[in-house]
């Protein structure tokens, strides 16, 4: 037989799950505001990075076709091969 959470926690008494008739303390109102702050947070800075992305590919895409157009002679001036291009465009920032 599986009970499930809502079931357990029917059978504490209100006050053991840390309510009372006045409502949440105040450590679980601040602890569930903190927590809404923190998932705000999280889904603004996801969609920022949505938005940026196609930004971001259509840089590395030019300086990437731009590195590509030097020979290899300019390449080796500059300290690249051209195995490196795509890492030399991409640098150190995985998002891209």
């Amino acid at each position: 037989m599986t009970t499930t959470t809502s079931s357990v926690i029917a059978l504490v008494p209100p006050a053991a799950r840390g309510r009372t008739d006045a409502g949440d303390p105040p450590a679980v109102r601040a602890a569930a505001r903190e927590l809404a702050r923190a998932i705000s947070h999280a889904l603004r800075s996801a969609l920022r990075d949505a938005v940026r992305a196609p930004g971001r590919w259509w840089r590395r895409r030019g300086g990437l076709q731009a590195l590509r157009e030097l020979d290899d002679r300019m390449l080796r001036d500059v300290g690249l091969e051209r195995a490196d291009l795509v890492r030399a465009v991409r640098g150190f920032d995985p998002r891209l």
